[in-house]
């Protein structure tokens, strides 16, 4: 009802005062990226119902979560619940948590800043990301692990046994890789050994195709999706538990031992998926830094954006840190000016 900033955070203070249970599941279960329902497409009650119990609507919901339904089984369930909601029950609120849009001006940023270390406080989901080199000169140093950089979509492919959901490094779920999620579903085994996580795992990487533009129009896309020819590059991997905690203290050598191990099974049969390959230099000697310097040149005229540089000793943290550097050219071209055209607007 209003869009001030103070105003949302009010509401929620206030309502977190109240105890409003029901008010924080439902945030909890739109705002965290980890509780996914597997339906792409939930439809609007045109007219009221009796009324749907919010019990009846959370057991709904956990088994849309759980796999448990899916496919007709799950539409059919969503269709029954929706004809007992009233409109207002369903459109605004049960409806709004399964398209994880609450549509309300809000994020988990604004309701983590209000209710802290609360017991309603939502797990921010978040990656590695790298800082840029030239701002980190005196962090070269040491054993580093070179990469190529790659141009593509970086996607997290979560596992939870039976279930791989693809997600972007924000968080949004995306259903447009289907053969990216039946192979990582497919040799989900190879990704195990040594890593003692139950079958519960995060894969991270970058999913790449003909072109960066085309690669980001079919990512988006609703319908008519061709996804046919696109790789998933993985590059890092740890347990599910350790990914939500933000922190995994295994060292950046020992998650790569893991891949590589996983590299032949993979790359044996027909599949989209393919271990990213490196070379480690000594940042301490001259010759490490002319390696580097090769390398770099190499992958620029290969036509990758630049290259990555990961110390091998680091933990993953998700979060930007100097762990993972990247490096990319700077091009610097004079231009004329030939003409201009007067804004509007703003």
């Amino acid at each position: 009802s209003d869009n001030s900033r103070l105003f949302k955070e009010s509401v929620i203070e206030r309502e977190a005062k109240a105890g409003n249970a029901e008010f924080f599941r439902g945030c909890r279960a739109a705002f965290d990226a980890m509780i996914t329902f597997g339906i792409r497409q939930v439809p609007e009650a045109i007219k009221d119902g009796p009324g749907l119990k919010s019990e009846s609507f959370w057991t709904l919901a956990k088994k849309l979560a759980d796999r448990e339904l899916t496919g007709d089984a799950a539409r059919v369930a969503v269709v029954h619940a929706l004809n007992k909601a009233t409109q207002e029950e369903w459109n605004s609120w049960y409806r709004r948590i399964l398209i994880k849009d609450l549509r309300c001006g809000i994020s988990e940023k604004t309701l983590n800043k209000v209710l802290k270390n609360s017991e309603w406080r939502i797990p921010v989901f978040t990656c590695q990301l790298a800082q840029d080199s030239t701002d980190q000169p005196k962090k070269l140093t040491g054993i580093k692990r070179l990469e190529p950089k790659l141009d593509g979509v970086r996607v997290l492919a979560v596992v939870q046994g039976m279930n791989v959901s693809i997600m972007s490094r924000n968080g949004k779920e995306f259903a447009n890789f289907p053969d990216i999620a039946r192979d990582v579903m497919r040799h989900r085994g190879a990704f195990q050994w040594g890593l003692a996580s139950g079958g519960r795992f995060v894969l991270d990487g970058e999913v790449t195709g003909e072109s960066f533009q085309k690669l980001m129009k079919q990512a988006q896309r609703k319908s008519d999706v061709q996804t046919d020819g696109m790789v998933y590059h993985i590059f890092d991997i740890m347990p599910l538990d350790d990914f939500q905690r933000g922190y995994w203290n295994a060292q950046q050598y020992k998650r790569f031992d893991i891949l590589e191990k996983a590299r032949g099974i993979i790359e044996e049969s027909a599949s989209c998926l393919k271990i990213v390959s490196g070379l480690e230099v000594d940042l301490d000697t001259a010759e490490g830094h002319d390696i580097m310097q090769r390398y770099a040149e190499d992958a620029v005229a290969e036509g990758f954006e630049g290259i990555m540089i990961k110390d091998v000793h680091a933990p993953y943290e998700c979060k930007r840190s100097s762990f993972w550097m990247k490096w990319k050219p700077v091009i610097s071209v004079d231009l004329n000016i030939v003409g201009f055209e007067e804004g509007t607007g703003r």
